[in-house]
């Protein structure tokens, strides 16, 4: 994901402000869409990131949200840490992004 999608979204978060919106912009980022969540590289180019930390856009990944889902799905789930660390952050989310690589291995712990 480039720095042209933090602009766009920008671009339409000041339109929706010139109509009296208030709000935060956040980003989902959904690249490498054809490539398993666990093999996923990297989303997010560094200067679409700093551009959105100076904006005060959230980028958050669909992996991220996948993760918390997983999570609350086991019972581990922080829901205020999680809005806390979307609606918080300028620039990347920090969520985890750590994946089972086994589907069975989703309840087990370390």
């Amino acid at each position: 994901m480039g720095v042209e999608n933090v602009r766009q979204l920008q671009g339409w978060a000041l339109d929706a402000m010139s109509e009296g919106w208030e709000g935060k912009t956040i980003l989902v980022a959904n690249a490498h869409r054809d490539v398993a969540p666990d093999a996923r590289p990297g989303s997010t180019a560094d200067n679409a990131a700093r551009f959105a930390e100076r904006t005060g856009a959230a980028i958050v990944t669909t992996v991220q949200i996948y993760e918390a889902l997983r999570q609350q799905q086991i019972g581990d789930y922080d829901a205020a840490g999680f809005w806390d660390a979307l609606f918080d952050a300028d620039g990347l989310v920090q969520l985890p992004t750590a994946l089972p690589s086994d589907p069975s291995d989703a309840g087990a712990s370390d």
